[in-house]
C-alpha cells in the first residue's frame, strides 16, 4: 500500500509519550512541528511555537501532497472521556474530513474510539469508515487456551467456564492471555474449576453489563467499544494487584521496564532489580514470572536478538501505576 504514496510518515503516540514531558498533554504543536520536519520542511525558531501557523501548513501538506499518514495507539491523546486533551486534534480531524479536496490518506489505529472522532466521521461517511477489529472467535479462543495448556476436555466444567470468560471479554486477546496467565500460575497452577469459583463473578459481572449495553434500545457503538476497553483496562489492573500482592519483586519488574517505548534486550529487565542486591539466577526466576502471566512478549530484531515488550495497554497501566509510586519525582 504505502508504494502508491510518495510519502509515509508514521506517528505513534505510545512512542510519543515518554518523548515529551508526560506531565504535559502531546500536544498538536510538537506533533505538528515533528511532522513537518520530517517531510523535508525547514521552521523558523518563532514559527515552532504558533500553533495555528503549523496547523496550517501541515493540513495544507496533506492537501497537496499523495502521503499516507499512519497514526498509531491515538488513545494516549484522549482524556479519561475518550476526548482529545488537546482541541487542535478535533479541530485537525474535522478540517480534513469535512474538505472538498484531500491527497493524503490517514489511517488511526485506537484501544479507545474518540468520541469527537465518531461523531465527526459520521458526518461525512464519503471520507471516513470505521473498522472495529473483533476478537477471537470461540473456536479461536478455545485453541488459545488449549495451546496455554489449560484442560479443555477432562471436565465439562471447564470448557463453560473457559467459554464465559471469552464471552465477557469478546474473545479480546490482552485480555484473554492476561486471565490465561493468572490460571496457570500460583496459586491455581491450572485448576479452571478453582480459579471460577474465586474469580468467576468477576467474568459475570462484565458479561452482564456487556449484555445490558447491546440490549440498549439507544445502544452506541463508540460507547460499546469504550466500556469493552475500560472492561479489559480493569482486567489488567486486578492482575497487577493480584502481582504486586503474591509476587511484590515481579510487580516492581514490571512496572520499573514501563520507562521503555520500544522493545529491549533482557538485561535492562533483569537490571530493574540489581539494587536489591538479587543475584542472576533470582533475577530470572522472578522474570520467568511476568512470562508466566502473558505481561511481557517476545519478540526477535532483525540482528536475531531476543527482545522484550509490553502490549501497549500494560505498559500504560504499569507506567501510570510508576508514576503514582514515584510522586512528583521526573520518570
Amino acid at each position: 500500500m504505502q508504494r502508491n504514496f510518495t510519502q509515509t510518515f508514521i506517528l505513534n503516540f505510545d512512542h510519543y509519550q515518554n518523548r515529551f514531558d508526560t506531565s504535559q498533554n502531546i500536544d498538536f504543536a510538537s506533533i505538528a512541528y515533528q511532522m513537518l520536519t520530517d517531510w523535508g520542511e525547514t521552521l523558523k525558531p518563532d514559527e515552532r511555537k504558533d500553533t495555528q501557523f503549523l496547523f496550517n501548513w501541515v493540513v495544507a501538506n496533506l492537501e497537496n501532497n499523495h502521503y499516507l499518514l499512519v497514526i498509531d495507539s491515538l488513545e494516549f491523546i484522549l482524556n479519561h472521556e475518550s476526548n482529545f486533551k488537546d482541541e487542535y486534534w478535533n479541530k485537525f480531524f474535522s478540517y480534513l474530513l469535512s474538505a472538498n479536496f484531500c491527497q493524503s490518506r490517514i489511517i488511526i489505529t485506537s484501544q479507545d474510539l474518540p468520541r469527537q472522532l465518531y461523531t465527526i466521521g459520521s458526518r461525512y461517511p464519503n471520507h471516513w469508515h470505521c473498522q472495529i477489529l473483533k476478537g477471537l472467535s470461540e473456536q479461536e479462543q478455545l485453541e488459545f487456551f488449549n495451546q496455554a495448556g489449560l484442560d479443555i476436555s477432562q471436565y465439562l466444567d471447564n470448557l463453560t467456564y473457559l467459554k464465559k470468560i471469552g464471552a465477557a471479554y469478546e474473545g479480546h486477546p490482552l485480555a484473554l492471555r492476561v486471565i490465561t496467565g493468572e490460571i496457570i500460575s500460583e496459586p491455581f497452577y491450572g485448576n479452571i474449576t478453582a480459579y471460577w469459583n474465586k474469580y468467576g463473578h468477576e467474568v459475570e459481572k462484565v458479561e452482564k453489563i456487556q449484555q445490558e449495553l447491546k440490549t440498549n434500545l439507544v445502544f452506541k457503538l463508540d460507547r460499546y467499544s469504550r466500556h469493552l476497553e475500560k472492561s479489559v483496562k480493569e482486567r489488567i489492573e486486578i492482575a497487577f494487584k493480584r502481582l504486586a500482592d503474591n509476587s511484590p519483586k515481579a510487580y516492581l519488574m514490571l512496572l520499573s521496564a514501563s520507562v521503555y517505548s520500544e522493545p529491549v534486550l533482557e538485561i535492562f529487565y533483569l537490571n530493574t532489580l540489581e539494587h536489591l542486591g538479587l543475584d542472576e539466577e533470582e533475577r530470572f526466576t522472578v522474570l520467568n514470572k511476568l512470562h508466566d502471566r502473558y505481561l511481557i512478549e517476545e519478540m526477535i530484531d532483525d540482528n536475531h536478538d531476543l527482545l522484550l515488550r509490553q502490549h501497549n495497554l500494560i505498559r500504560s497501566v504499569a507506567y501510570d501505576q510508576l508514576k503514582k509510586s514515584k510522586p512528583g519525582k521526573q520518570i
